[in-house]
């Protein structure tokens, strides 16, 4: 790593910086003055090869002890050996190569991700960090099984990618319960999800024909403003929800009798 890039961590990690998004919008910039190649670099323990011309990789670049803080913590505090770990939206996947650190060796980790050359990177960050119990699906989580346009992706932001779109590439979809089905999964740990909208009717759906045993114990759902019908939905079934960040929502089972 280059000493310019290690200057502008150095910057991005200061308590103000991180506050007021300087590390991200502005050292970025400075920094992509001129063209840049991706370039590996450590999130804790996990491996990465980031592109600083993408956002979310110059996120885990910059900051990558403050991005999702929070919501990484809700996540994996309680992950133990053995236990599983489903990813939808995964991108290149940190968030699944993290939780596969916490899980080990015993346990197993979902990392769904629709986009193709995104999902080539996911693959190869699993390699690259010798983690076989990380199981990479190409598939795009909707609440009906078949093809969709998946759309947006442009460089800079290929994480911004839209399902159900006028153009754009052919993936295939299916329904998270089938997904999990497929997979012979029984039970989930932990649950992160970034599919760019589709969280109010995919998780909607997944509620009404789940049995109780594949809910969920921990969720980080995208949604912002949140859906108030989904809301309603996880409450109904013994889901403690909270706000983590603009973005995100957490929802924890707290009573899993609730029908």
């Amino acid at each position: 790593m280059n000493r310019e890039l290690r200057l502008w961590q150095a910057l991005a990690a200061l308590p103000w910086p991180r506050r007021v998004g300087v590390g991200y919008h502005i050292f970025r910039r400075i920094y992509l003055r001129k063209p840049r190649k991706p370039i590996v670099n450590w999130v804790d323990d996990v491996r990465l090869t980031l592109d600083p011309q993408e956002q979310v990789d110059a996120l885990w670049l910059f900051s990558p002890d403050h991005i999702d803080k929070s919501e990484r913590q809700f996540l994996f505090e309680a992950l133990q050996p053995g236990h599983t770990f489903v990813d939808l939206g995964a991108y290149i996947g940190t968030y699944s190569l993290l939780a596969a650190k916490k899980v080990g060796t015993s346990g197993r980790v979902i990392a769904v991700e629709p986009e193709p050359d995104t999902y080539q990177r996911l693959w190869a960050h699993i390699q690259d960090n010798q983690l076989p119990q990380v199981i990479p699906i190409q598939r795009a989580i909707a609440a009906s099984a078949g093809e969709a346009l998946l759309g947006g992706g442009e460089p800079g932001n290929r994480d911004g990618r839209r399902l159900f779109a006028a153009q754009g590439c052919s993936v295939v979809t299916q329904p998270l319960l089938s997904l999990l089905q497929d997979l012979g999964v029984s039970r989930i740990d932990a649950l992160k999800s970034d599919i760019e909208g589709q969280e109010p009717d995919v998780f909607r759906q997944f509620f009404e024909a789940a049995p109780r045993s594949l809910w969920p114990q921990r969720m980080i759902l995208e949604m912002d403003p949140g859906d108030p019908t989904l809301l309603a939905v996880l409450k109904a079934r013994g889901y403690e929800v909270f706000r983590l960040s603009r973005l995100n929502i957490a929802a924890r089972l707290v009573d899993p009798s609730h029908a």
